[in-house]
């Protein structure tokens, strides 16, 4: 592809170098009567088609090269017409030569060289000598015009086919015809000369120029169309002129790393229409060799070119050295995101064990609740007891004993292996409980802090650059002004640099994501387009350099390029939505369980179970006091069971167990009141089980959304690898066989390129005659071919 486009480049300029015509361009282009270029000629005061043609004919050539503008010489001078006359085929038939000798100095004889025939003055009686081919005029101060006759064939050749509806036919028969006419003018240069290039021979063509041109009437000629030429108005008939250089393209021949350059240079003149009753008065052709006369094809240097493909090389080489380290670092970031996936997924199955075993506590906080109520209702009963026991006691003392050490016995045996250990066990439950919650709240805090710091560190060197892009300069404009005009540039491309205001949005919404990511990439694509596009535009590398700059200076050299923006704006996305999703869902979790206030208690879920576990703590020491007094009461009863005969015995014994009775009666009510604050704290945690199931659902769900959503980043992170590998290889191969091939091709090839086309000017401007000049003269020759008319 590369070589095409510059073969194609090389055509392009090989045609507007060796050309320089003003109304015809290099390759097969067609012309019609539409032409907008056309240029309105007034028939000539003669009136006839020949005066037309040469007018419209010569002021061409005036247009297209300044050696055919008159000037006053002081230097005498030879200027030579050929006249070619030919059949309505092009066979050459006759050949007159107009030969002027400029006498600018005022000799009196005039030394000539000449080989024509039938040599006549045409302007005055001025004689001359002949001695061989040299001519000696006695001119006595005058300037010589005379004419000759030559029987040697122009150097060009034509050859004119005619085409009725498709089908060749010949110009008699074509005579009188209508349909779909086509006329085709093929010219073969027959002037060969050895031109020497860079030390080696070679053989070219003398660049001759043919231009022709014909009248078509409007009456009978429509739908004109040309290739390799222009439609020109004249009154009312329509010129039409071509223009070819037959040879030319064999004369170049100029190849490119071995291969032979196909240029689009014209050999053939093409000319079709609509025709009514076919005639045709005549062609005239001029031919000439020294076009480009006042080209000046020195100031053709290739020093800077070889600059700018200096220049161009090592942006190749920068370009694609900057597609491999973005490609390392995406790479680097592709090789990270299995941790983070993974870490997600392990957050979102700890979110799932948190959510079960919440549940499960949840349903045990409300089971003790209700074992909580119903012990205290017991313990309200035990209490009763013991007052009324307390109160009867002496009036039923001695049928009692028996009754009360039974009892005494079993509320010890029970409270000793029932409610102590039930009460211990719970006491360690919640403890535990506690402990494992409020370490696993405190194990989320830290972790949504971490990431929390994160996600604040992105949207800080967000805030920085676009704060550095919005800054007022020196000039009065800021960063995204310039950078407006940029994207303009790169063809509408949004590239200012608003970073912060764009993590500002939704970052949990995809669609808004995507989009910002797809905003990013697009500027970051036209930044290197641009950046490539800069080496053969001077406008663009300006603008890319006073865009890189002001970069450098207003971050302090962080950022040195137009393209390095848009990977830390692509950076910045991916740090934001990442941390940011985890320090959100984290967060949520811990508000929930540490923060949430229940509005009837006023406590929250670590307040429940710290209330929760001292209630605990009393209850066993109500259950202590208790089993102390029972077992008094039992020890006391078992004494006056024993058979106590007098009463003076019972006494101290029945004082016993009525202080013993005392303490059963506080040991009950304090038994009551840790029942009452126990069962208060479970019912605390009862009302709250709704809030941290709701919570650790929510949890769950933002976990498993987290988790969805670093899935879809790992795949888009694997694309952006995959296309990051595809733009690095693209960039590489594209550095090495375009940018540094062109540059090699430039180097050694271009130098003979451009010699060779000097080389053929030269030898156009040193073909000086045709028929003849002394070598002391410059000279000019120009060839008139006159075609005869085709009629009924």
């Amino acid at each position: 592809m590369i070589k095409k486009r510059l073969f194609k480049f090389t055509s392009v300029f090989m045609c507007a170098a060796m050309m320089a015509v003003s109304f015809a361009a290099c390759g097969t282009n067609t012309a019609s009567v539409n032409d907008t270029n056309s240029i309105a000629y007034e028939q000539s005061k003669s009136g006839d088609a020949e005066s037309t043609l040469e007018s419209i004919i010569n002021e061409q050539l005036l247009g297209a090269s300044k050696s055919n503008v008159s000037t006053v010489s002081k230097e005498n001078s030879k200027e030579e017409t050929v006249y070619v006359f030919a059949d309505a085929s092009g066979r050459q038939s006759k050949l007159l030569v107009n030969e002027k000798l400029k006498n600018a100095t005022n000799q009196k004889t005039i030394s000539d060289v000449s080989n024509l025939k039938n040599i006549s003055n045409l302007n005055g009686d001025e004689t001359f000598t002949a001695s061989g081919s040299k001519l000696s005029w006695a001119a006595d101060g005058n300037s010589i015009t005379y004419q000759g006759t030559s029987d040697e064939a122009a150097p060009v050749t034509m050859k004119v086919t005619y085409y009725l509806d498709g089908k060749e036919i010949s110009a008699d028969q074509l005579a009188g015809k209508s349909g779909k006419v086509k006329i085709r003018f093929d010219y073969t240069n027959n002037l060969k000369k050895t031109i020497t290039v860079n030390g080696k021979s070679k053989q070219a063509y003398v660049p001759f120029t043919m231009i022709t041109g014909m009248m078509l009437p409007n009456d009978n000629f429509s739908n004109v169309e040309v290739t390799n030429g222009k439609v020109v108005e004249a009154s009312d008939s329509n010129v039409v002129v071509g223009i070819t250089m037959p040879g030319l393209k064999d004369s170049l021949n100029i190849s490119f790393d071995g291969k032979k350059a196909d240029l689009d240079i014209p050999e053939y003149f093409e000319v079709s229409a609509d025709v009514t009753d076919f005639s045709l008065d005549m062609t005239l052709s001029v031919a000439t060799s020294n076009l480009l006369t006042d080209a000046n094809l020195d100031d053709i240097n290739l020093n800077d070119l070889n600059s700018q493909i200096n220049t161009l090389s090592d942006a190749g080489n920068q370009l694609a050295d900057g597609a491999t380290t973005l490609s390392d670092g995406i790479a680097q970031l592709q090789s990270n995101v299995p941790d983070l996936t993974s870490g997600v997924a392990q957050l979102d199955d700890g979110a799932g064990t948190l959510q079960s075993g919440l549940s499960q506590y949840t349903d045990g906080v409300a089971s003790a609740a209700d074992g909580v109520a119903a012990l205290d209702a017991g313990a309200n009963q035990l209490s009763s007891g013991i007052n009324a026991l307390s109160d009867t006691f002496k009036s039923q003392i001695l049928t009692g004993v028996a009754q009360l050490a039974d009892g005494a016995d079993a509320l010890v045996g029970g409270i000793q292996n029932q409610l102590i250990p039930g009460a211990n066990t719970l006491s360690a439950g919640i403890d535990k409980l506690s402990v494992t919650l409020n370490g696993s709240f405190s194990q989320i805090k830290s972790n949504a802090d971490t990431y929390g710091v994160k996600y604040q560190t992105a949207l800080t060197s967000a805030k920085t650059l676009e704060t550095a892009a919005t800054t007022t300069l020196p000039n009065g404009a800021t960063l995204n002004d310039i950078l407006t005009q940029v994207g303009q540039l790169a063809g509408g491309v949004d590239m200012t640099i608003k970073t912060a205001t764009d993590l500002s949005g939704d970052l949990a919404d995809e669609s808004n994501v995507t989009a910002l990511f797809t905003k990013y990439i697009t500027a970051y694509t036209a930044a290197v387009k641009l950046d490539t596009l800069s080496a053969y535009n001077t406008a663009i590398k300006a603008q890319l350099d006073t865009v890189n700059g002001t970069i450098s200076q207003i971050t302090g050299g962080a950022y040195k390029k137009l393209d390095s923006l848009y990977t830390a704006e692509m950076g910045l996305l991916l740090q934001a939505v990442s941390n940011g999703g985890v320090y959100t869902a984290l967060n949520t979790v811990y508000n929930t369980a540490t923060q949430t206030v229940d509005p009837e208690t006023g406590y929250n879920l670590s307040q429940s179970l710290e209330a929760l576990s001292n209630g605990a703590k009393q209850l066993i020491g109500g259950l202590g006091q208790i089993k102390d007094g029972a077992g008094q009461i039992s020890l006391g009863a078992k004494k006056l069971k024993m058979g106590i005969g007098s009463f003076d015995e019972l006494n101290p014994a029945a004082e016993t167990v009525c202080s013993a009775l005392y303490k059963l009666q506080a040991g009950g009510s304090q038994l009551t009141g840790g029942t009452k604050q126990l069962g208060d704290g479970l019912s605390t945690l009862k009302s709250n089980n709704e809030t941290l199931n709701s919570g650790a659902s929510a949890l769950k769900a933002g976990t498993s959304q987290l988790r969805s959503a670093s899935a879809t980043l790992a795949d888009g992170v694997d694309q952006l690898a995959e296309g990051s590998i595809t733009l690095k290889d693209g960039m590489i191969e594209f550095n090495e066989t375009g940018v540094q091939k062109l540059a090699n091709l430039v180097k050694n090839d271009a130098q003979d390129a451009v010699d060779t086309i000097k080389k053929i000017v030269e030898l156009g401007n040193d073909y000086q005659s045709f028929a003849g000049k002394s070598d002391d003269v410059k000279g000019t020759v120009k060839f008139i071919y006159k075609t005869e008319g085709i009629t009924k």
